[in-house]
């Protein structure tokens, strides 16, 4: 039944990529956080409106998922999820990192991935227990057993401010400097798993192990990677920051995270933002890498951000973290300081990842 879905999802998914290709020019330049946003949601229309009656009607009875940022289980029956744009933000600056993602997820597990690269025209989809493909051909993870020889990745799955995150997202880069070859922090992170799973890069973790990651980890899964959540645990949907690798590197890699540096700084400031709960019995935690990943204050301007001057976790009054923005619908132009209302919530900045 899923195999017999994966023509029609991917003929629907290749039109919604020409879509794209229409309105995408690499000229493209917003110079306003209005302009930005404005183009972010374009781009998530054209795609939505033409998937959305395609992929249900193609599976009849099956659910639409609203929020590919959300997290936690997912209910019984077939939901279809989708990120119309991965790496948005990319594609209205006139950069190349950006895909199309879809996941059927069939009582609460992952059945089926496509993900959808225009402007290579690589298209990548998998089945589960099916294995994973690429315009066709079998993909394989890397062969690679030494860490040193590793391009490892990370990123963020939607912005936010917030200082716990960016200190300890910020720490875990640092940690793994200290042991792979060079470590990329990239948006969509849905691309990096893409390209985990073609063997191009070999180490990818996260700290949001949100909807729109379900297929890009199925692609992972099924072309071989080791998935599995921080405390070594197999990957669930409701589970929390995530390891993906290739089998050789996997457990080098989960100890390069768990070597973490643990200093007062960067632990108390999460602490009091959090709470020590958050932090996890492998110093890594849920909650205590925040929800972001890369949160920008920490890799903002300074290059260094609130935590890393030393500034106190509850005092962030400029930008709003993505946790209050989700609640009140708005967020922060950093340039102004002024509040923009979102024009379909829960947040604009949340599409722009």
């Amino acid at each position: 039944m899923t195999n017999e879905l994966l023509p029609v999802v991917t003929a629907a998914v290749r039109q919604a990529g020409a879509r794209l290709l229409s309105r995408y020019s690499t000229e493209a330049r917003p110079s306003t956080f209005d302009e930005l946003v404005a183009a972010v949601q374009a781009n998530d229309a054209a795609v939505a409106d033409l998937l959305r009656p395609a992929l249900t009607a193609a599976l009849p009875g099956s659910r639409w998922e609203e929020d590919e940022h959300a997290t936690g289980p997912m209910p019984a029956g077939d939901w279809w999820v989708v990120d119309p744009v991965g790496g948005n933000v990319n594609a209205v600056h006139g950069m190349t990192d950006w895909n199309i993602g879809v996941a059927l997820v069939r009582d609460g597990s992952p059945a089926l991935a496509v993900l959808y690269m225009p402007l290579t025209d690589e298209m990548f989809t998998a089945a589960a227990g099916e294995g994973a493909l690429l315009n066709g051909v079998p993909l394989k993870v890397s062969k690679k057993t030494d860490l040193t020889a590793a391009l490892a990745g990370t990123g963020q799955a939607r912005p936010t401010r917030d200082p716990a995150a960016a200190a300890g997202a910020g720490a875990a880069i640092a940690a793994m400097m200290r042991s792979a070859l060079y470590v990329r922090a990239s948006v969509p992170v849905t691309h990096e798993l893409a390209q985990l799973a073609a063997g191009r890069m070999d180490v990818l973790w996260q700290f949001d192990n949100v909807r729109s990651h379900i297929g890009p980890l199925l692609l992972a899964r099924e072309a071989g990677a080791t998935i599995t959540h921080l405390d070594g645990t197999s990957w669930q949907i409701a589970g929390g920051p995530y390891l993906a690798a290739a089998p050789g590197l996997h457990a080098a890699a989960l100890a390069a995270l768990r070597a973490m540096p643990s200093t007062p700084d960067w632990r108390s400031t999460a602490e009091s933002a959090l709470g020590e709960a958050a932090l996890g019995e492998s110093g890594l935690g849920e909650a205590g890498l925040g929800e972001s990943g890369l949160g920008e204050a920490g890799l903002g301007e300074s290059g260094l951000g609130e935590a890393g001057r030393g500034e106190a976790a509850s005092k962030v009054e400029g930008p709003v973290s993505v946790k209050e923005a989700v609640h009140v619908d708005a967020v922060v132009n950093e340039a102004t300081g002024e509040r923009a209302a979102s024009d379909e919530g829960p947040l604009a900045a949340r599409k722009v990842a």
